[in-house]
């Protein structure tokens, strides 16, 4: 074959592989708002159903989507921020926030994302119950985070027991060294 030749296939191949590429950008684009129309149609079947539910299951939907106000302390200045949980219910006296999803790990509330949303509703928003409420498989899932065991009131004696371990520890490395 011809250095022409070879030049020229070389040339209609990256002309190819130049088209596909750019035909595959352009459709990304399209592809990706139908994935998310989708997703948050998914979402919004999954709120309609999820208040059903609910008023089934004997609670009464005091509000839908409510905003809670708070701050975040960084680096000593407060700064406002805002939550919205799905729901604010109540049964039998109890009220409770509750957060609905939808899809493949919707009843996971060990997913990171799905964890820190609830633990931020748990610390702001004065509730009896937190519930993670799967609308697809139709589970109502009571959550709670136990309070950390190191608080601040706690760290004194947190320190005092890690100050007498590395004592002995010492002490015991001394006797063995003068043994």
């Amino acid at each position: 074959m011809s250095p022409d030749a070879i030049a020229g296939l070389i040339a209609l191949a990256s002309a190819v592989v130049g088209t596909l590429a750019a035909l595959g950008g352009w459709l990304r684009g399209p592809l990706a708002r139908r994935r998310m129309r989708r997703r948050f149609e998914r979402g919004v079947r999954g709120q309609e159903h999820a208040r059903t539910l609910l008023e089934r299951w004997g609670f009464e939907v005091l509000a839908a989507e409510p905003v809670f106000k708070g701050e975040v302390e960084v680096d000593g200045e407060a700064r406002p921020i805002s939550i919205r949980p799905d729901f604010m219910v109540q049964r039998a006296g109890e009220l409770a926030v509750v957060e609905v999803k939808t899809g493949e790990r919707a009843g996971d509330p060990c997913l990171r994302s799905t964890r820190r949303q609830l633990r931020e509703y748990a610390a702001l928003i004065p509730a009896d119950m937190l519930y993670l409420l799967d609308a697809e498989a139709e589970a109502l899932i009571r959550v709670h985070f136990p309070e950390s065991e190191l608080r601040r009131g706690d760290q004194g004696v947190r320190w005092a027991q890690f100050s007498f371990g590395i004592a002995v520890g010492l002490a015991l490395a001394a006797l063995w060294a003068w043994v």
